[in-house]
């Protein structure tokens, strides 16, 4: 289907060996991937595999869940999913790769209800406008939360070079 879609490029294999040459790209972005990597050393492997593909200077944007939003204190594993503090997602990072964190995001905030439940947010998705609403209180919470309140916090890293 990838093909058929237009990619020149389509590999189905493990995120911890991708055939690919070394610094071979650019960019690299994940999307969701993260949260269902359950073992830290297979987190660990999957971002080295990203910063031996990428070339000096490459980008990677990534995301992870966050223990807080979910109601965990600490980092854990549930069912499908693993759940990190924003401390030790950055400690991932810095302690499995060479990898520059230049910026954190926050992605959306469930204070309107827990993100796993039927809630207010998936209520309002349904009606006219209810994406922009939504948008419009998650500026307004964002504004007075802390990041690792957000459902997902997204990392953007840089390889050294260039």
């Amino acid at each position: 289907m990838a093909r058929q879609a237009g990619y020149d490029e389509v590999h189905n294999c493990d995120a911890r060996d991708i055939p690919r040459a070394a610094e071979s790209i650019d960019v690299a972005v994940s999307n969701d991937v993260f949260v269902h990597i359950l073992q830290i050393l297979d987190k660990a492997a999957v971002i080295r595999e990203a910063e031996r593909l990428l070339k000096p200077g490459g980008l990677m944007v990534f995301n992870h869940s966050s223990s807080r939003a979910f109601g965990y204190s600490a980092s854990c594993i549930e069912d499908h999913c693993s759940f990190l503090t924003l401390n030790d997602f950055i400690a991932l990072v810095r302690d499995s790769s060479s990898f520059i964190i230049e910026d954190i995001k926050p992605s959306y905030y469930s204070i309107l209800g827990r993100p796993r439940s039927l809630s207010l947010r998936h209520l309002l998705v349904t009606l006219p406008f209810g994406a922009h609403i939504l948008a419009l209180l998650d500026n307004r919470i964002r504004r007075q939360q802390s990041v690792d309140l957000s459902d997902y916090v997204y990392l953007k890293v840089r390889k050294p070079g260039a």
